[in-house]
Order: C-alpha cells, then sequence, then structure tokens
C-alpha cells in the first residue's frame, strides 16, 4: 500500500469514520488535491478497505468560460474512468454577484449545490480535498481581514453546514450537510499532486490559481514564500496553530454550553489517567 493511501485511511480511522454500506459524495474541481482524493478512495475500493458508494460532484462556477466547460467535461470523463458514478452543477442565474464578493458568492453557490445534492442521493457525507496549505492559507487570510479565536482555528476536518449557514433555502433534515475533509491535518499539496502523477492522473489547473487580484492567490504566491524565508515549515506551523486555536475555541463554547468552569479536572494531586480522559485542548489549556 502506497505510503499516501496510508496515512489516507489511518486519518479516516482517526475521524472515526464508517468503513462500509454508505453514499458519499466527493468534491472533484479537476485540481490535484481533489483528484489525489477520488483516486485514493478508488483504490481503497478496489482493496475492499471502504465499501461505500461514491459519487463525483463538480460545480461549474461559469466564470472561466470555455475553460471552466473543459474542467467539467474532464472531470465527468474522470469520474467515468474511476466508476462513479457523475453529477454536475452550475449556479443559478444571478446567484454568483460579480459586484458584490464574487469569492464569497461562488463559495455559497457551490456549497448549495453541493447541499442540495446531499439530500437528493440521502449521502452520508461529502468528501471534500482540502489540504495543510489550505488551512494554512485561511488562518492567514482571516488574520489579515481582522478575526478572533474561531475565524483564526481555520476549517475543521468534520462541520456541518445547516440551512442557516448557507443563506438560502435548502431543505434538510434533522442531520444538517456534513462535511469531511480526510487530508486537512496530514497531507501537503506537493503530496496530492505527486500521488495525482504516481496515478497518471493529467489533472488540470485553474487559471484563477495565478490571478494576485484574488487575496487567497496573493497569500499562497507571495506572503507565504516571504514567510518560509523566516521558517521553511511555515505552511506546517500555521496548520498546526489553527488545529491549536480549533481545540481551544471547540473546548470554550463547550464549557459555554455546559455552564463548566474553566479547569476540566479540579484536584491537587493528578493521575494519568485523569489526563488521558481530557481532549487536546484540554490538556494543553490545563498543562499551560
Amino acid at each position: 500500500m502506497d505510503d499516501f493511501t496510508r496515512k489516507f485511511i489511518t486519518e479516516w480511522r482517526k475521524l472515526d469514520l464508517p468503513f462500509k454500506g454508505e453514499t458519499f459524495l466527493v468534491a472533484v474541481s479537476g485540481g490535484a488535491d481533489s483528484c489525489a482524493l477520488a483516486e485514493v478512495l478508488k483504490e481503497l475500493q478496489n482493496k475492499k478497505k471502504l465499501t461505500h458508494r461514491f459519487v463525483v460532484v463538480h460545480f461549474d462556477h461559469l466564470l472561466r468560460g470555455d475553460e471552466s466547460a473543459q474542467d467539467a467535461a474532464w472531470v465527468a470523463e474522470f469520474a467515468e474512468k474511476l466508476g462513479f458514478e457523475f453529477v454536475a452543477g452550475a449556479p443559478k442565474k444571478g446567484e454568483i454577484n460579480a459586484k458584490a464578493n464574487v469569492e464569497q458568492t461562488a463559495r455559497t453557490a457551490r456549497y448549495r449545490f453541493l447541499c442540495e445534492t446531499f439530500v437528493r442521493m440521502d449521502a452520508w457525507a461529502i468528501l471534500l480535498g482540502h489540504t495543510i496549505n489550505d488551512q494554512a492559507e485561511t488562518l492567514l487570510l482571516n488574520l489579515i481581514r481582522g478575526s478572533g479565536l474561531k475565524g483564526l482555528s481555520g476549517m475543521p476536518a468534520i462541520r456541518s453546514l445547516s440551512q442557516s449557514n448557507l443563506g438560502t433555502q435548502v431543505e434538510m433534515d434533522s442531520h444538517s450537510c456534513r462535511l469531511i475533509r480526510p487530508m486537512l491535518n496530514w497531507a501537503k499539496r506537493e503530496d496530492t499532486e505527486n500521488f495525482a502523477k504516481k496515478q497518471n492522473v493529467a489533472f488540470r489547473q485553474d487559471s484563477m490559481n495565478d490571478n494576485r487580484d484574488i487575496k487567497r492567490v496573493q497569500i499562497r504566491k507571495e506572503l507565504i514564500p516571504t514567510l518560509s524565508k523566516y521558517n521553511p515549515d511555515i505552511v506546517g506551523t500555521l496548520a498546526r496553530t489553527a488545529q491549536i486555536l480549533g481545540d481551544e475555541s471547540l473546548l470554550l463554547e463547550q464549557y459555554e454550553a455546559n455552564g463548566q468552569a474553566n479547569d476540566p479536572v479540579q484536584k491537587e494531586k493528578l493521575s494519568l489517567s485523569d489526563l488521558r480522559t481530557l481532549s487536546d485542548g484540554e490538556l494543553n489549556r490545563f498543562l499551560r
């Protein structure tokens, strides 16, 4: 088993995800990250490690003319080669507002489509191809804009989207739309590119990833290379920082919801058995 595949299935276990009998949507843009995600799922399906129904979903934002249409056609063919079902989507008229924040409205439209498909196909979750690099970029993006603890926590590996999160009418049942990022905590962009190339996948290159008018692209192409002069592992450091802050944020929410004090263990003497019961956020806070 390839090292990338081994790390993926290890993270799948850590996240306590099911191994058989469910329907998972796999969001594929055509880039290296999402293609690597689809490829590793197929490999694990072939090895009978994961016996799920996987459905590739692709959203064409209609922002790049022929290029985005070609991406959609390429992803449809890619899904067919993998033997996965394929569902395509596009924004509704006026849904992506060029006069407003294009990135934000495009993101909302994309998640609306994903969640509508999630409900229609009675899926267990939507799998996304975000990596450590995405986490680092998100932390910096939120820091530059100005954010509190929650914003600096970056993206969680597992998140649920409700109708109110989307700001749109998506009929959902009681278990809202579950998003899972199984590569977020361990894979870097170079890992997904290397794995995709090893699988002989000629993944697509989105021209918008070179558009320096977009803040995230500026961070990726300019700010992170500058910061790496001070810390060669700046991407990993930022991602770990986001994870620590995420643990802290979640812990504070739990305390607030339960009306608990901030000390998880209130004893004069501590045993290892007490400490083993604590979450990472509780342990960090308590030891500090």
